[in-house]
C-alpha cells in the first residue's frame, strides 16, 4: 500500500488538483443557487448597446436638410376637379397620347398626401393603358371603344373617380362623315389635318347644291368639324372636300 508522500513531487500535483476541483464544484454550486437564469429582463435592468462611430468624410460633405411631411387633423377626402376629356385615336398611332392625371385631381391635404392613380377599362384589347406617378399613356390596340375609369387614392384610401371615352379609329380613310344617314348636322373627320377647308356636296345628277366651309378642330371625336345640312332634300349626296393640296371624297345619306 502507498501512502501521501509530501516530499514525492508527484503526490502534489495530485493534490493541487484534487484542491482546484473541489473549489470549482463549490463556484459552480454557488453560481447555481444564487443566479436564476430564466428570470426575464426587469425595466430597471441594464442593457449596453455599443455604437460605431460614424466615419466623417474628408473632406466634409455638407448634409441636406430632411423634409417632414406632419398631417394633422381628419382626412380630406381626394376630388375630381374637372372632367377629362375623351380620346380619338388612330389604330397606327403606336406614341399614344400622354395624360397628366393632376390636371384633373386635387387634394385639399397636399403636398403632405400623395395620390396614386389607378386605371380600369370597360373593354380589354382596345387601348393599353400605363400610369407612371401622374401621366397616364394610352396607346391604341384594336379597333373599337372603351370606357376608361381613373381613380385617384390618398394614404388613407380615399378615393375619387373620373370616367372618359377613348375611340380607336381602324377604318384607316382619309375622311369620315357620321352620322350616315344624317339629318340636320353632319360632322366631318379629318384625323390628320385641322384648319378651315373647303366642302362641296353633288346630287346624284352630279349638280352642286351646297358648297361652304368646315372648321376641322381636336375635339373628343378627333380633328372633327360640322356643317348644317338641314337645306339638302333628302337623297344622295357625294362630297368633296380639298383638305391641303388633296381632294377627299366621300358620300351620304339625307333623311
Amino acid at each position: 500500500m502507498q501512502y501521501y508522500n509530501p516530499d514525492n513531487n508527484s503526490s502534489r500535483r495530485w493534490a493541487w488538483l484534487a484542491a482546484g476541483l473541489y473549489g470549482a464544484l463549490l463556484a459552480a454550486a454557488f453560481l447555481f443557487v444564487s443566479v436564476d437564469a430564466s428570470l426575464p429582463i426587469r425595466q430597471a435592468d441594464a442593457i449596453l448597446v455599443e455604437f460605431e462611430e460614424p466615419k466623417v468624410p474628408d473632406p466634409p460633405v455638407p448634409s441636406r436638410p430632411a423634409v417632414i411631411s406632419v398631417r394633422t387633423g381628419e382626412n380630406t377626402p381626394p376630388e375630381a376637379t374637372a372632367s377629362i376629356p375623351n380620346l380619338f385615336l388612330q389604330s397606327d398611332d403606336k406614341a399614344g397620347r400622354s395624360i397628366d392625371l393632376q390636371l384633373y385631381f386635387a387634394d385639399a391635404d397636399a403636398p403632405g398626401d400623395r395620390l396614386s392613380y389607378f386605371v380600369s377599362p370597360s373593354a380589354e384589347k382596345v387601348v393599353e393603358c400605363r400610369v407612371q406617378n401622374s401621366e397616364l399613356l394610352v396607346r391604341p390596340c384594336a379597333a373599337g371603344c372603351t370606357t376608361l375609369t381613373v381613380t385617384a387614392r390618398d394614404l388613407d384610401g380615399a378615393a375619387a373617380t373620373s370616367e372618359f371615352q377613348v375611340i380607336v379609329d381602324g377604318t384607316g380613310v382619309a375622311m369620315e362623315l357620321f352620322p350616315n344617314p344624317c339629318r340636320d348636322v353632319l360632322n366631318v373627320r379629318i384625323p390628320d389635318a385641322e384648319g378651315d377647308f373647303s366642302i362641296r356636296f353633288h346630287n346624284a345628277a352630279g349638280q352642286q347644291v351646297l358648297a361652304t366651309q368646315v372648321s376641322i378642330r381636336a375635339s373628343d371625336n378627333g380633328n372633327t368639324g360640322r356643317i348644317d345640312v338641314s337645306g339638302l332634300s333628302p337623297g344622295t349626296y357625294s362630297c368633296m372636300v380639298e383638305c391641303r393640296g388633296r381632294k377627299l371624297n366621300s358620300h351620304i345619306i339625307k333623311r
